[in-house]
C-alpha cells in the first residue's frame, strides 16, 4: 500500500487500505491520518467511515467514533457491522436503548452475525437481564463455535450470577481457542479465586503475567493468591511490579500493607 501511494499519493484505494491495516496492528493515530485522507478523497465511503470509527473507537474517542459510524448508516442505511458498532459505542455512553435499537436491526439485516449478538447480549447482561443475554450469546456460539471472545463474554455473565462452574467452563474454551490470551488466563483465575482454587489460580495468573508483563491487575491478584498462601516475598514483588509500573497506585499500596500485616501475624501464631 505504501509503495502505491509513492506511485499515486492520491489514491482512495492505498490510503483506505492502509488505514486499516494501520489499524489492525494497533496503530490507530497513523490508521486515522490515512482513512481522513480517504474520505478527503472519497466522502461518500461508507466502510471507510466505519474504518475510522473503529479507529477512533479505540482511542476512546466515542462521540467522534459515533458521529463517524452515522454517516456510514446514512451512506448505506442496511449496513449491519456499522449498526453493530454503533450500538457498542452507544452502550459506552451508557446509552443502552438507543445501543439495542442498533444491535437489533443489525440482526434484522443479518440474522447469522454472531458479532452482533454477542454485542447485544453483552449490553443486555450489563442490564442485569441475563435469560435474554444468554440466548444471544447461545445463538453467537452455535453460529460461531470458535468465537473466543463470545465464550469470555458468556463466562463473564456466568460469573455476574455467581455461577462460577459454569463461568470456569466457558473461560476454559477461551483459553483453548486463545492460549496466547493474556486476558483469557487472568479472567480464569478470577473465577478460581472465587472458589478459593488458590494453586489453580496461581497458575494462570503466572501464565497471565508471562503472556504481558505488564499486566496489573494480574500482578496485583497473584500477590494476593500468593499472600493467602503464605508466600510473602513473592507476594511482595508483585505488588512492588505493579508500583513500578505505577507508582500512585493506591490499591497496590494497600494490598502491600495487607500483605504486611499478614506475614506479622504468622510470625506471632
Amino acid at each position: 500500500f505504501k509503495h502505491a501511494l509513492q506511485v499515486n499519493p492520491n489514491s482512495f484505494l492505498a490510503h483506505n487500505n492502509l488505514g486499516f491495516a494501520f489499524g489492525e496492528h494497533g496503530q490507530d493515530a497513523e490508521a486515522i491520518r490515512h482513512l481522513n485522507e480517504a474520505i478527503r478523497l472519497e466522502p461518500e465511503s461508507a466502510i471507510t467511515h466505519l474504518n475510522i470509527g473503529a479507529a477512533l473507537e479505540r482511542q476512546g474517542k466515542l462521540e467522534e467514533a459515533i458521529q463517524h459510524y452515522n454517516e456510514a448508516l446514512r451512506i448505506v442505511p442496511t449496513y449491519a457491522r456499522a449498526h453493530t458498532n454503533l450500538g457498542v459505542a452507544l452502550a459506552k455512553l451508557g446509552r443502552y436503548d438507543e445501543a439495542i435499537e442498533h444491535h437489533t436491526e443489525a440482526l434484522r439485516i443479518e440474522p447469522g452475525f454472531a458479532e452482533a449478538h454477542d454485542n447485544f447480549a453483552n449490553v443486555l447482561a450489563r442490564q442485569g437481564k441475563f435469560e435474554a443475554a444468554m440466548q444471544h450469546y447461545d445463538q453467537a456460539l452455535r453460529l460461531n463455535p470458535g468465537f473466543a471472545q463470545a465464550h469470555t463474554n458468556l463466562g463473564i455473565a456466568y460469573a455476574m450470577q455467581k455461577q462460577l462452574d459454569k463461568a470456569q467452563h466457558h473461560f476454559a474454551e477461551a483459553i483453548r481457542l486463545e492460549p496466547n490470551s493474556a486476558k483469557a488466563h487472568a479472567n480464569l483465575a478470577g473465577v478460581l479465586l472465587q472458589q478459593m482454587k488458590l494453586p489453580e489460580a496461581e497458575l494462570h495468573y503466572t501464565e497471565a503475567i508471562r503472556l504481558n508483563p505488564r499486566y496489573k491487575n494480574a500482578h496485583l491478584r497473584l500477590s494476593t493468591v500468593l499472600a493467602a498462601q503464605g508466600e510473602f516475598d513473592r507476594a511482595r514483588y508483585h505488588v512492588s511490579e505493579v508500583l513500578r509500573l505505577d507508582p500512585d497506585h493506591k490499591a497496590a499500596r494497600q494490598i502491600s500493607e495487607r500483605i504486611e500485616y499478614l506475614d506479622r501475624s504468622s510470625q506471632t501464631e
